[in-house]
């Protein structure tokens, strides 16, 4: 007797759940095995109406049954109000040939196989070890940036959440990236026991904010530069690490994890470096932009310029110890053009970093060139790639192709949160270099040194 099954008996018969993992896990062993045989697939196209069927078969040793499936995929039939795919599968007795059953599954048992494979993926192929990551901020940095590096990094971590401001941005950056998104505010991902860091990628004036609300929860921090505004939010912040069983902060400094620096920071290990020259030449921002709105991005000196602070106290393993800052004069308004600005800090080993920080420059110039020089020995690299290095007689060049660090900061960060490796900040570095930014940005055109730590 053949038994003919309706996609709604085969649905009541096989439901999607977790027992069906053994089931299909037994499929691929015995196929990994050679205990299959599985001819090639059969195809006939109907091109006329743009549909195809494809006749599939396999016979597992030992069974007592083997399968034959026909699956059909017409295209144009939505515009008919018809499903595009459908299919059955046949049952046939492995002894005798004869027909035993005909599911008239209408492509359900293929979803349902297609499933419980991508569950048997995760389950042999995840990492136990992944970090559970949300997501503050879903502006234009984590769109292009840092959700693309996490996306790579999925073994290391899986993006559970995503907040913004205006929900309807994070709704949109999930579905992007395919993030099965469990949150809708910054409290719910903070608060969350699930979560175990949380990337804080908002406008500059949240960060302090969000770092101690985040500490205070027991989260480790990745925050995007800067660290905060103002000097009393640092103190806020150091306040909460103070009183946190296990505060981890970390800044998105990525430019001293760019294969450029780490090639010469291995090359002033020997012969260390005591100046830099450090200019930028950035595209213009309109006075209205958020960023040079002071109490929102706190100006382009705090939100960009101290990338060079820190990476000039990377490079001279010293902490800035007093900052001098200048710029241009509009005479009319009697306004300093903070587009232009000239830094100068000393450092505690005796070094000495000179930054410069234009918009005004033309623009078919290098965005980033910094001059590094002590002991004979010359360093001069331009945007993170290109590289000429002068040590004695010797004079050289090399080309780096990854970036500017931001996937090797953030895979730091990931191996610093599951306890794999050290904060490569101390908080004192930290605070010191925040805190050099903001000075700099106060105090401009003040004419005279102010020590960072008065």
């Amino acid at each position: 007797m053949t038994i003919i099954l309706q996609s709604e008996d085969i649905k009541k018969c096989v439901e999607l759940n977790e027992q069906l993992i053994p089931v299909i896990e037994d499929a691929f062993k015995n196929l990994a095995q050679g205990k299959t045989t599985m001819p090639p697939i059969l195809r006939l196209d109907i091109e006329k109406y743009h549909g195809e069927s494809d006749v599939k078969a396999a016979y597992i040793e030992g069974l007592d049954s083997y399968a034959i499936k026909v699956a059909s995929g017409f295209f144009n039939n939505p515009n008919l109000g018809l499903p595009s795919s459908n299919g059955l599968m046949i049952l046939l007795d492995s002894k005798t040939g004869v027909l035993k059953s005909v599911l008239l599954d209408k492509g359900y048992l293929t979803d349902v196989r297609t499933a419980i494979a991508g569950a048997i993926a995760a389950k042999h192929l995840s990492n136990p070890e992944s970090s559970n990551v949300g997501i503050i901020g879903a502006g234009n940095f984590a769109s292009t940036t840092i959700l693309p590096i996490l996306r790579e990094l999925k073994r290391e971590c899986e993006v559970i959440g995503v907040a913004s401001s205006g929900g309807l941005s994070a709704e949109v950056l999930s579905r992007n990236f395919k993030i099965n998104n469990k949150y809708s505010t910054e409290s719910e991902i903070i608060d969350s026991e699930e979560i175990d860091a949380v990337f804080i990628l908002t406008q500059h004036h949240n960060h302090a904010e969000l770092v101690i609300k985040a500490v205070n929860a027991g989260k480790a921090v990745y925050v995007e530069k800067p660290l905060a505004l103002e000097v009393e939010s640092l103190v806020k912040i150091e306040e909460a690490m103070y009183n946190a069983e296990n505060a981890k902060i970390f800044v998105g400094f990525n430019r001293r994890f760019a294969e450029a620096t780490q090639f010469v920071k291995s090359k002033l290990n020997s012969t260390p470096a005591n100046s830099i020259n450090f200019r930028f030449s950035v595209p213009a921002l309109d006075k209205d932009h958020w960023t040079n709105i002071k109490e929102i991005g706190g100006g382009r000196i705090v939100g960009e310029a101290v990338h060079a602070i820190d990476l000039a106290s990377y490079l001279f393993d010293s902490l800035p110890q007093s900052i001098s800052a200048s710029s241009p004069l509009d005479k009319e308004n009697d306004v300093a053009l903070d587009n232009q600005v000239f830094i100068n800090i000393n450092f505690a080993n005796g070094s000495h970093a000179a930054i410069q920080y234009f918009s005004e420059t033309n623009q078919s110039l290098a965005k980033e060139r910094i001059e590094i020089h002590g002991g004979g020995n010359s360093y001069i690299m331009e945007d993170f790639q290109m590289l000429r290095y002068l040590e004695q007689s010797d004079d050289k060049s090399k080309v780096f192709s990854k970036g500017k660090g931001h996937k090797e900061s953030i895979q730091t960060f990931l191996t610093y949160v599951k306890g794999e490796s050290n904060n490569p900040y101390t908080w004192l570095e930290l605070k010191s270099v925040a805190k050099a930014a903001i000075y700099s940005q106060n105090y401009m055109n003040s004419g005279s040194q102010h020590s960072i730590f008065s």
